[in-house]
């Protein structure tokens, strides 16, 4: 360091050394003909991995701010020394161990694509994979699943994926792997639209176990979202008011939740979805708006993503406000390039059709219906039912009554049209609105009452609302 040959940075208390480009390339050259050579990337490799296993165990003590501020130059560290590792020449069973412990890296980085195939290439060395404890297996299947998820297109053997992290983490014995794995699978279950198994599911590991959600809170808070899907907004108020108040705190921050999104901007993301169903959009947008700057202040995309893709942009849209829904569908839109979720592409791609045919654009029509098409290939059908009723009321707006009625009608055949209800009295609505265009008023009206009904059941006092304003505006004549 006297001689400038080592560079020092300090950062937070942690001092970070390198050397500049040329002098590293020159000792990389020197060190290539080397008997050391060898030894010296063995050692790199080992001293890389307890770097990791030190960083895996500060990681639930710490913010994600500052564990990231700490340990993300290390990604450069980890690609290297795997690189190594799975040489002919490296040593496997040092690289699947490197993999393991790689997992929190990679998820606090959203590098999910990148993720997946390090376990796939630690999962094509069966002989390194026999020797991984029990633990470890867990960890890798429960992060293999979570990248099969998240992929562009959902992986058609995610199902079995979950089903195997399940067996793996109740072999390793650890109640905490078992909780990750079975809320990771509810997660999954809820994106394939179906979200009263999801609940189910959950509800029976608790009820085996004895689990008082309370002490999971990231358990608790994706146990409040999927009840908002199954309609069961009051008990998803009271969890989520709960959470708010013991976890929800903004300026204390907390670790990155076990489920793939901070548990903070979760908890506002989650409330900002039910508090907007439940009519108060005011609210809905604020506690939107922290989510999104939480998530985007710690530059974590998942977090980020989740928070427009499921509150912010449908509330700004659904309520009116264009010129902000625009503006959050670009920034989704530039989520989805960055980590190529499938469900963020498309409600990116529905999204900027949706607005294009509110400002009287036809070519809006076919981008909202090949969104949809999409999702549906890529087994994403949470919020479908959603979507195609947006697409239905767009078509009515445009004198399009037929493609309304078809827009409409497809929505019986989507799979978890039973499951998700949180969007019922607002498809009842809109089939009142079609029934009144076919002149048929008696039909129509009924449409409307049902609506009403279900609305009040479930307390959404924006659909009673919205579907009263629509009864106010329709001829019946």
């Amino acid at each position: 360091m006297a001689k400038s040959l080592v560079s020092a940075e300090y950062d937070g208390g942690t001092v970070h050394y390198r050397l500049a480009e040329s002098t590293g390339t020159y000792a990389a050259r020197r060190l290539s003909g080397s008997l050391y050579r060898e030894k010296a990337r063995r050692h790199f490799a080992v001293r890389t991995k307890d770097k990791l296993q030190i960083a895996e165990r500060e990681w639930s003590s710490q913010t994600s701010r500052e564990w990231l501020g700490k340990y993300r130059r290390q990604i450069d560290d980890v690609r290297a020394a795997i690189g190594w590792a799975f040489d002919p020449a490296g040593d496997a069973a040092l690289g699947v161990e490197l993999v393991v412990a790689a997992l929190p890296l990679w998820q606090e980085l959203s590098a999910f694509r990148e993720m997946l195939e390090a376990i796939d290439l630690a999962g094509s060395n069966s002989a390194a994979l026999m020797g991984l404890a029990p633990l470890g297996r867990a960890k890798l299947s429960t992060a293999r699943a979570w990248a099969m998820t998240l992929a562009r297109h959902m992986h058609p053997q995610t199902d079995d994926a979950w089903r195997e992290s399940i067996f793996h983490a109740n072999g390793s014995r650890d109640a905490e792997f078992q909780i990750r794995s079975v809320c990771g699978q509810a997660v999954f279950l809820a994106y394939a639209g179906r979200p009263r198994t999801a609940l189910r599911s959950m509800n029976e590991f608790a009820a085996a176990k004895a689990l008082d959600w309370t002490m999971a809170p990231d358990g608790k808070r994706l146990l409040a979202h999927i009840k908002i899907y199954a309609g069961e907004f009051n008990s998803a108020s009271a969890h989520l008011e709960a959470l708010m108040d013991d976890w929800g705190h903004l300026e204390e921050g907390h670790g990155l939740s076990r489920f793939q999104v901070d548990l903070p901007a979760g908890i506002r993301f989650s409330q900002a979805f039910l508090s907007w169903l439940q009519g108060d959009s005011d609210r809905a947008s604020r506690l939107a708006g922290q989510a999104i700057d939480r998530a985007a202040d710690l530059d974590h995309m998942i977090s980020l993503g989740n928070a427009i893709s499921l509150a912010a942009l449908p509330i700004a849209f659904v309520e009116g406000d264009l010129e902000t829904a625009s503006q959050l569908q670009r920034q989704l839109a530039d989520v989805s390039r960055r980590e190529s979720v499938g469900i963020y592409e498309g409600t990116a791609r529905f999204f900027a059709g949706a607005i294009q045919s509110s400002r009287g654009e036809q070519a809006g029509f076919t981008l909202m219906q090949d969104s949809i098409s999409g999702l549906l290939r890529g087994n994403w059908r949470a919020r479908v039912p959603f979507y195609r009723s947006l697409l239905a009321e767009a078509y009515l707006a445009a004198g399009e009554l037929q493609l309304a009625e078809d827009s409409l009608r497809a929505v019986l055949a989507e799979t978890g049209i039973r499951d998700e209800r949180w969007w019922h009295p607002d498809l009842w609505r809109v089939a009142g609105m079609i029934a009144a265009g076919n002149r048929r008023p008696d039909k129509a009206m009924r449409y409307f009452q049902t609506s009403l009904d279900c609305a009040r059941a479930m307390g959404a006092g924006a659909a009673t609302k919205r579907t009263r304003l629509t009864i106010d505006a329709t001829d019946f004549g």
